[in-house]
């Protein structure tokens, strides 16, 4: 963070005329001469504001003062103790830098409508605060959703703050990625707010999370089974890239003392009808779940668990650590939508750490957060399993129990192959070339490079075929004595179940040429007879190497 001036503590949040709640009748001459040079400070500030904003590709004008909190405000004590609170917060606790842009997510509810007025009168006391606003329309409720839209959009245009909104059919989604529709929801949405973050070079993402919020994502992962990250609840910052940063400047607070400022201040906002809806797992835990146990058990339930979360918090950043180091030495043969974990060190460490690791792989590599504790015990259990033996992690993704290590995968049906080719020419299967050119014997050079081989020229026909494997398929491997099944040579070169799906025959009507990239065919090999050749080479598109 470039941290370009200390900055004096605000006072509160201020009138239209930029006065402080409190400040003395008489002023002596130095004291005038004190606020002088800090109105020229401010001055200086705005100007370089403007500048700033003149090169990104968003004009970040004045907020509209007669929005903000007056000195004629109603209940102005307490509604300055809310914003000073907030201020040290912000910018002492969470130490964020106030010289900086903020996105705010709004989604129109009583939690982000109070961030927005909240920023919007930070902006007092810090000239150099610019401010805009990005909604994300799920269009979950086909009516509201756009009404919601609407209202924020007319809101941002008052208090005069840029505006940013994008839509997507969030069913849709979590039905083609079988997810749930929250969580389908939650990657779209983040997805819109980094691209709008990028757009407008904003240093901070803000959403509208409440210490209520982490309380009912505590039970969530508790009951899902969660590791410690999950229990540690939700982050107040981290980073979503070496130029942004996600943060909950509300986390400390609860949801009634936003309620309570949003009616002191005449706040409006919109109430989501799905959040009554107990079907989803959050409400539940919400309108029934806490509070029974506030009833019965503990009235400082969400207090308890904040505090907590702060120690799991600590505890977990210690992990992490450990973790971070470690993951890089037990990761081998990673490629997109693929890694695996050596079973040699990894089956060394605590089952604790194991199943830590797992969580942070699976985050890291394939983006899947949260994933069941009972999945997790399911995946190092295959560690006392037969070779060969799956796990299920979703319906995208298994895990693979091979000889020596455990294969991640996406899963991807194998598509059917059945091509004919030239006996010359290149061909991309795939994402994979196979090129055939005839060659003069002084070019014939045997390598140990098993994508390169040559066969006589005379035993192939014109028309060759690339197609899959299949099972009963049978060849003579070069070097070995007689005949044998396809499968039976992929499981002794230790194939793995998922790499057997991807292997590509070079084949004739009636036999096989090449594996591609592991053997030939003793049939088709060059021999002193032989006078003509056919050069057969197999590699990676040039596009699938970036």
């Amino acid at each position: 963070m470039n941290k370009k001036k200390k900055t004096v503590k605000s006072q509160a949040s201020v009138d239209s005329n930029q006065q402080p709640p409190v400040r003395s009748r008489q002023l002596s001459k130095v004291k005038q001469n004190e606020v002088v040079a800090q109105n020229l400070k401010k001055s200086e500030k705005r100007e370089s504001k403007k500048g700033r904003a003149e090169k990104k590709s968003v004009s970040f004008d004045a907020i509209n003062k007669q929005l903000l909190i007056n000195k004629k405000s109603k209940n102005l004590d307490e509604l300055n103790d809310f914003i000073r609170k907030a201020d040290n917060h912000i910018f002492q606790d969470l130490y964020l830098n106030p010289d900086s842009v903020f996105l705010l997510a709004v989604s129109g509810g009583v939690d982000s409508m109070t961030m927005l007025d909240l920023f919007a009168n930070l902006t007092v006391n810090f000239p150099m605060l610019m401010l805009c606003v990005a909604h994300f329309n799920h269009k979950i409720r086909p009516v509201n959703s756009d009404k919601d839209l609407e209202f924020v959009k007319e809101i941002c245009s008052k208090y005069n703050i840029p505006f940013f909104s994008e839509s997507a059919d969030v069913k849709d989604y979590s039905e083609k990625k079988g997810i749930s529709i929250e969580l389908a929801a939650r990657v779209l949405r983040y997805r819109f707010l980094e691209k709008i973050a990028q757009k407008v070079q904003a240093n901070y993402i803000a959403t509208a999370h409440t210490a209520d919020d982490s309380a009912e994502t505590f039970f969530i992962n508790l009951f899902r089974g969660s590791g410690l990250t999950g229990l540690s609840g939700i982050p107040a910052k981290r980073n979503l890239s070496r130029k942004v940063t996600l943060v909950r400047p509300l986390l400390f607070l609860r949801k009634n003392e936003l309620i309570k400022y949003a009616k002191a201040r005449d706040i409006k906002w919109r109430e989501d009808e799905t959040n009554q809806l107990l079907h989803y797992t959050r409400n539940k835990i919400r309108l029934d779940i806490i509070p029974k146990i506030e009833e019965h058990f503990s009235p400082s339930v969400i207090g308890n668990i904040t505090r907590t979360q702060k120690l799991l918090q600590s505890a977990d950043n210690i992990i992490t650590k450990f973790i971070n180091k470690t993951i890089p030495v037990l990761i081998k043969d990673r490629t997109s939508g693929r890694f695996s974990i050596k079973l040699s060190q990894f089956s060394t460490l605590d089952p604790f750490l194991q199943g830590e690791i797992i969580q942070k792989v699976l985050s890291n590599y394939f983006n899947l957060s949260s994933i069941p504790m009972q999945t997790i015990d399911r995946i190092l259990e295959l560690e006392e399993k037969p070779i060969g033996s799956v796990c299920e992690i979703n319906k995208n993704y298994i895990v693979l129990r091979d000889r020596d290590s455990l294969i991640f995968s996406q899963v991807g049906k194998p598509s059917e192959i059945f091509i004919p080719i030239k006996k010359e020419g290149e061909f991309n299967i795939n994402g994979m070339i196979i090129k055939l050119e005839q060659v003069k014997k002084k070019q014939v050079k045997f390598t140990m490079n098993p994508n390169i081989e040559f066969i006589d020229w005379d035993l192939v026909p014109s028309v060759l075929y690339l197609r899959n494997w299949k099972q009963g398929d049978a060849f003579h491997p070069l070097g070995m004595e007689g005949s044998m099944k396809v499968s039976d040579f992929l499981t002794n070169q230790k194939v793995s179940l998922i790499d057997k799906n991807n292997i590509i025959l070079l084949a004739t009507k009636s036999d096989i040429i090449w594996i591609c990239g592991m053997r030939l065919n003793n049939k088709f090999k060059v021999t002193d007879n032989t006078f003509k050749y056919l050069k057969i080479e197999y590699s990676v598109a040039k596009e699938n190497l970036k």
